[in-house]
């Protein structure tokens, strides 16, 4: 079977309320990376305001059987390993929640903190849109999916779902069929709260079903 990894970023209330129902009435998985940072969004898109989830909230979702990701404490671009362990251990004493997928902050790769990521027994830790000299009109170097030969510290987003004018759906469709065999497309979501957001998920999710794909969570990357 096809296999394509979805990513959540930042905890996001409708990740729990909107990403999650769908998800499992297809018996799908994903990865949802948490932060302790707040109203981020609030920053980041003030004419959609969303808020994080509340820790227990984060638990609730995990124990749906969703992977809880690290995503740092802070948020920050210039986090190191010790913002890392500090959400970890956070997750851990709080909740018994272990985290051994990453997401750097602001998509931003340093290979020290890949390396001290390796250290403590984290599996994976994804970017954003490789970057280069020729970008296309989505930032892009080139669409990249993920091998069982690409350094798992460095895994690259096929596609970045945002505003639909940003990555729309004709896009995902077509970074889906020309998914190379023995690949793994990525894709990472933010907030599913307006802008037709909600609908436009659904018919992602809607749309991989019906095409016989299966949505994994990046922990489940060894298995395949």
């Amino acid at each position: 079977m096809k296999k394509c990894i979805f990513t959540f970023d930042d905890g996001l209330e409708t990740h729990l309320a909107l990403a999650a129902p769908v998800l499992k009435e297809y018996n799908f998985c994903a990865t949802f990376f948490v932060t302790a940072a707040r109203k981020l969004w609030h920053r980041f898109e003030p004419e959609v305001t969303e808020d994080e989830l509340e820790w227990d909230r984060v638990a609730d979702l995990y124990h749906m059987g969703f992977e809880i990701g690290n995503h740092t404490w802070s948020h920050s671009s210039g986090a190191g390993i010790k913002d890392v362990v500090k959400l970890e251990s956070f997750l851990v004493s709080e909740y018994d929640i272990h985290t051994r997928s990453f997401c750097y902050p602001a998509y931003q790769y340093k290979s020290e903190l890949a390396s001290a990521l390796r250290d403590r027994g984290y599996q994976c830790a994804r970017m954003g849109y490789s970057a280069g000299d020729a970008m296309d009109s989505l930032n892009r170097k080139k669409i990249d999916y993920h091998t069982k030969d690409d350094d798992p510290f460095m895994i690259y987003c096929t596609g970045l779902f945002g505003k639909e004018a940003d990555y729309n759906f004709d896009q995902f469709r077509e970074d889906l069929t020309n998914t190379p065999e023995e690949s793994n497309p990525v894709f990472a979501f933010h907030g599913l709260r307006g802008l037709g957001r909600e609908r436009y998920f659904e018919k992602c999710v809607e749309y991989l079903n019906d095409e016989g794909w299966q949505v994994i969570a990046l922990r489940d990357l060894n298995e395949r």
